[in-house]
């Protein structure tokens, strides 16, 4: 049995030893903070397992727990491991969980301890007992086991069995060292591990927690290893989306300046290349130069609006769209009524869902002025769960199934209202006026 607790006592100094090294090299590579306050938790805890065992490292008998340097280096060794355990356990477990109590318990219980050396010395310069200081250090650090199995148990964290397992094996071996030294004091029972070796169930205790510790923070740092890569891959395709969607815009952009900006000019060059040519030129094709004039004018400045505004509010939104119909319609010559809501809360919309929803109204202000023979057109807005616009006009009205077959202006209602996740009705019939209602879903 001697021979067994040799051999262990050697075999768990080598493991604080391996561990102490093991650590910070680790921390060298990962920069991890409670690597290192682990590792000198360890340091300091070997240094004061191999001070207080003088028969088995060095060769002394126990009256060297008795000398003036056992008394002046033993507590302070317990002190400064348990500091340093205690500032592993903020670091380690306040980045898993976010609870101000844990926090602040730790916090005050780093203070309690640095206080300790204070009537450590006191006692210590006036030759009295400082056992007192002994086991207030063991309290402390018995007490934040118990407390920190039970945050684990109720919190349900990661590695809590491991973690939970290292806690658990610690506080059995506190309470079997404590029964074994009680026991020594009453000297009514006589063994080896009572008589000779009392702290052997509490080393092997600490031998638990670290090892259980040790792979605890190798396996939380593997897991935030697999985090960052996984977030870099999330920020790598979110960059490639990015740049799909500005290819995209790009396409976008040259498809609009091609079919609508540039059939424009095509058709203005063309009426102007007949009159160099000689050719008269009738009225009707000088509206026509006019009018696809303004209409290039108008696209440019949409294409240059979509492009400079960027993300913007939903009132913004609103109040420009309100403002390119007003102006639109008056050109016309019509009457323009606009309701607008009472409170329009504050909502950012991308640019690309603000730009298919000024499209979207803008589209069907348009075939009302050009097509409905109206002379009112009012357009209104209503905020609830959903954003509802209506566009309404006095005009000739017309057969809806009929234009469902025949024009495309229908198919981009139903277009830009699919990608904005919402829906389009409209009412109309010929001799009645129309009305267009878009529904559109609003971001969180």
């Amino acid at each position: 049995m001697d021979r067994f607790v040799y051999l262990f006592y050697y075999f768990f100094q080598g493991i604080l030893l391996f561990q102490v090294l093991f650590l910070w090299i680790f921390y060298a590579y990962t920069k991890s903070k409670e690597s290192l306050y682990f590792g000198l938790f360890l340091l300091f805890t070997g240094i004061n397992f191999f001070i207080s065992t003088p028969v088995l490292f060095y060769n002394s008998t126990d009256e060297a727990l008795n000398s003036w340097w056992f008394k002046l280096f033993n507590i302070p060794l317990v002190i400064t491991g348990n500091i340093f355990f205690t500032m592993f356990l903020r670091d380690f477990f306040c980045t898993l969980i976010n609870n101000k109590t844990l926090t602040f318990i730790l916090k005050y219980l780093l203070r309690l301890q640095f206080f300790l050396y204070i009537p450590f010395i006191f006692l210590y310069l006036f030759r009295l007992p400082t056992d007192f200081i002994f086991n207030v250090v063991n309290f402390v650090g018995l007490t934040s086991c118990v407390w920190m199995t039970g945050v684990i148990i109720n919190k349900k964290m990661r590695y809590a069995n491991l973690v939970a397992l290292g806690f658990c094996s610690y506080i059995i071996g506190s309470f079997l060292t404590s029964a074994m030294l009680i026991m020594q004091i009453q000297g009514k029972y006589h063994h080896l591990l009572i008589d000779t070796y009392p702290l052997f169930f509490v080393k092997c205790g600490i031998l638990g927690i670290t090892v259980c510790y040790m792979i605890a923070i190798i396996k939380k740092w593997h897991f935030q290893e697999k985090e960052l890569a996984l977030q870099k891959l999330e920020a790598a395709l979110m960059t490639e989306r990015m740049n799909n969607q500005l290819h995209n815009e790009r396409n976008r952009i040259a498809a609009d300046m091609h079919d609508d900006v540039g059939a424009g000019l095509s058709r203005i060059r063309y009426i102007t290349a007949s009159l160099q040519a000689g050719n008269k030129i009738s009225d009707e094709d000088i509206n026509r130069i006019v009018s696809l004039s303004d209409e290039s004018v108008e696209k440019m400045n949409e294409i240059i609006w979509s492009l400079n505004k960027g993300n913007g509010t939903l009132e913004e939104l609103i109040y420009h769209i309100r403002s390119h119909c007003a102006t639109f319609v008056s050109n016309a010559d019509l009457e323009f009524i606009c309701e607008l809501p009472d409170h329009i809360p504050a909502k950012n919309i991308s640019w690309n869902d603000g730009r298919n929803l000024y499209m979207l109204v803008k589209e069907a202000v348009n075939n009302a002025v050009k097509h409905a023979g109206a002379n009112t057109i009012s357009l209104d807005f209503l905020l609830g769960e959903k954003l509802f616009i209506t566009i309404t006009d006095n005009g000739k009205g017309f057969n809806i199934s009929t234009a469902r077959k025949e024009g495309n202006g229908l198919k981009n209602y139903e277009k830009r209202a699919t990608i904005l996740n919402g829906t389009y009705h409209i009412t109309s019939s010929p001799g009645n006026n129309t009305v267009v209602k878009f529904e559109i879903p609003l971001p969180a």
